[in-house]
């Protein structure tokens, strides 16, 4: 059990306000980065689109966190955002090649049956779609 879940109203700003400081520091850490997940998947929706956007406002935020062994967790909690889901998708499409080449990122895109056996085409990206032949 986390504040996130279980805390006061107060006690979640104050963990909020920390995560939203530093949010790329945050999404790599072994240990916040699983309040960062435990916050996008349990808080209000305005905090957690806040806290999506502040991630991913960051160029190219999705991949590089998709790459790393812990932010891997927050990408997971971002494809669970119903805001942020389509546009981390996307971003997870566009950089499929790169995704394939990283162990973790591999991994990200095989429970997502986007690489590997199943293709070189994103079936969720409608412009990628088209050009891979899917």
């Amino acid at each position: 059990m986390s504040i996130v879940s279980n805390g006061l109203d107060r006690q979640r700003a104050v963990v909020l306000l920390a995560l939203r400081s530093n949010s790329r520091r945050m999404s790599k850490h072994r240990y916040a980065s699983v309040v960062m997940q435990d916050a996008l998947l349990q808080c209000p929706p305005a905090e957690c689109d806040a806290l999506a956007s502040e991630v991913l406002a960051q160029a190219g935020a999705a991949v590089t966190l998709a790459c790393h062994n812990y932010g891997i967790q927050v990408v997971r909690g971002l494809l669970q955002v119903p805001g942020a889901s389509e546009q981390t998708m996307q971003y997870l499409c566009k950089s499929q090649r790169r995704l394939e080449k990283d162990m973790f990122g591999a991994q990200l895109l095989q429970e997502l049956c986007l690489g590997g056996k199943f293709g070189p085409a994103c079936r969720h990206c409608p412009m990628l779609g088209m050009h891979g032949g899917a």
